[in-house]
């Protein structure tokens, strides 16, 4: 639960606070919902609200053509789930409605996204309680069943505007599928053509493996993000990673 203050803070906001106390009152914004704190009241907002709030107060504008993001490096370990993360959650706190696409059979970006996700303390349990967790349906086998789309993957999260298709072991089968396709570069582009006209942001979170996954990602990509980690080696290699990329983009 978010108190104006911490509102004002969250969306770096130099309004002050009666103006979002006035906009709740002319129902400009969703309406507070009132906790009990000593003998008086005090208004807070939940979660869920926030993205109605951040697109009049937050820093972001909106959204002025269609996005997709490919988070990218052949490099492990440089925080690129992180990155992938925090973006989608920083467009969808200012209402930008964004889809999250994981292409890593790790599951980072899955686990950090499913609100359901709960720390397993008993060790008999746990088996049974991460098949509970395993998504009924994901990228490859929504590609696969013919009764099925891609929007039949998608799942929730806390933020009503942040959406995403959950990773699975089964992308190496996907991989496996597309290395088959004509224009198989092309393959994923084609299939999220359809999602476009629901998120103004789609973001691929990827593995640091070069595979088809990968080059479906950059090839659908309208803007790749290559963070690399804090070290010489990986500076000088940095020219390299990106003129491999620029290659692969032109071809």
């Amino acid at each position: 639960m978010f108190q104006p203050t911490q509102i004002l803070k969250v969306f770096r906001s130099t309004s002050p606070r009666a103006k979002l106390l006035r906009d709740e009152a002319n129902k400009v914004i969703p309406k507070a919902t009132p906790i009990k704190r000593g003998k008086s009241y005090v208004r807070t907002w939940k979660e869920s609200d926030l993205p109605k709030i951040g697109e009049l107060y937050g820093f972001l504008k909106p959204a002025k053509k269609k996005s997709v993001i490919s988070v990218y490096t052949p490099k492990g370990g440089v925080l690129k789930t992180t990155i992938s993360f925090n973006i989608a959650r920083i467009l969808a706190l200012h209402n930008i409605k964004t889809l999250v696409i994981g292409l890593d059979v790790q599951a980072s970006i899955t686990q950090s996204l499913n609100v359901d996700n709960k720390e397993k303390i008993d060790e008999d349990t746990v088996v049974d309680s991460v098949i509970e967790t395993l998504p009924k349906k994901t990228l490859y086998t929504s590609i696969i069943d013919q009764n099925s789309t891609l929007k039949d993957a998608i799942l929730n999260t806390d933020l009503p505007s942040l959406d995403y298709i959950p990773e699975a072991g089964d992308l190496t089968f996907l991989e496996q599928r597309i290395r088959d396709e004509v224009e198989r570069e092309r393959f994923l582009n084609y299939q999220i053509e359809e999602l476009k006209k629901d998120y103004d942001v789609i973001i691929f979170d990827n593995s640091p493996n070069w595979n088809f996954l990968i080059q479906n990602s950059l090839t659908a990509a309208t803007d790749v993000i290559s963070p690399i980690s804090c070290e010489v080696n990986t500076y000088y290699a940095l020219s390299q990673n990106l003129e491999i990329i620029k290659s692969f983009k032109d071809r």
